[in-house]
């Protein structure tokens, strides 16, 4: 569909990696939305090994709307870095964010940009995305606190004002790797007296990580990334550095995954497995900071 022409009210953002396999059901869907309004798209590329670059520019020529493709390659595996470059490239003050997997839905931009008329920052709905011909009506909701004052942020369906971004300083880009960094964002705007605002007309669908291995891997990389944060915000989370702490948590995370591996107390293997290996990265991270070493290399 195409755009009204002119400056854009909106720019969306995606930041992608070896995204070929998915970024064609994201356009699309980028594509096919109604509004009345000018807007752009920015997707900026962290050094990816496949064709997702050529890809992209190519896409650019049919696309409804500008369509800006930004090489992120400086810093691999920096998402933060990325995606506050996508935030300098942007030429609109209302930002909105959608990963590569993402699948947007009619309304959703809309939602962002009604929605960040009136306030600073804005958490959307994400529900799971399901095979195509699954018999369940609406997918399940993956982020049920979208629903309360308190909206977890998580960076796949997220809208901000440019200003507000940039009075907390952006993305952290200490925070490289997976995981955690839109969590901390979302403790500087709170701390600056923002208010994140649920925003449940804003829908993505969004694609569950289907590898265990890859999974895993997340959860590791997420929470040694936790430790991180837990020290830049004491007072949030005053005690989480104490190796004191980290006992009772370590007893009870083994605890969790002795019952799942035994499929007892209601715990799933899933669940058991994600409290070891999140034990696990925290004694790395720890150990770390401790000897005065980066948490990541």
């Amino acid at each position: 569909m195409e755009q009204p022409c002119g400056e854009p009210l909106i720019s969306v953002l995606t930041v992608t990696y070896n995204g070929r396999p998915y970024l064609p059901s994201l356009l699309a869907s980028l594509a096919s939305q109604e509004s009345d309004f000018p807007w752009e798209y920015v997707v900026v590329d962290n050094g990816s090994t496949d064709d997702t670059v050529e890809y992209l520019r190519e896409a650019s020529t049919s696309f409804p709307t500008r369509l800006t493709v930004v090489d992120g390659s400086a810093k691999p595996g920096n998402i933060p870095y990325v995606r506050n470059l996508a935030a300098d490239e942007a030429r609109a003050d209302r930002l909105v964010y959608c990963d590569q997997d993402d699948i947007v839905q009619p309304g959703w931009l809309n939602a962002a940009a009604s929605g960040l008329s009136e306030h600073g920052a804005l958490m959307g709905l994400i529900r799971e995305l399901v095979p195509a011909g699954t018999a369940e009506a609406e997918p399940r909701v993956m982020n049920p606190t979208v629903y309360s004052d308190l909206p977890i942020v998580e960076s796949c369906n997220f809208a901000v004002r440019r200003s507000v971004l940039e009075s907390v300083g952006g993305f952290d880009e200490d925070l490289a790797g997976y995981g955690m960094d839109d969590s901390e964002l979302s403790i500087r705007l709170r701390k600056s007296g923002y208010r994140i605002v649920g925003c449940p007309e804003m829908v993505i669908h969004a694609r569950g990580t289907a590898s265990p291995t890859k999974r895993f891997r997340k959860v590791f990389s997420s929470a040694q990334t936790e430790i991180l944060v837990w020290s830049k915000h004491p007072d949030v989370f005053p005690g989480r550095l104490s190796w004191r702490y980290f006992r009772r948590e370590l007893v009870f995370n083994l605890r969790s995954g002795l019952l799942g591996a035994l499929k007892r107390g209601g715990v799933s293997r899933s669940a058991g497995a994600r409290a070891v290996v999140t034990s696990l990265a925290h004694a790395k991270a720890l150990g770390m900071l401790s000897l005065g070493r980066p948490i990541r290399r």
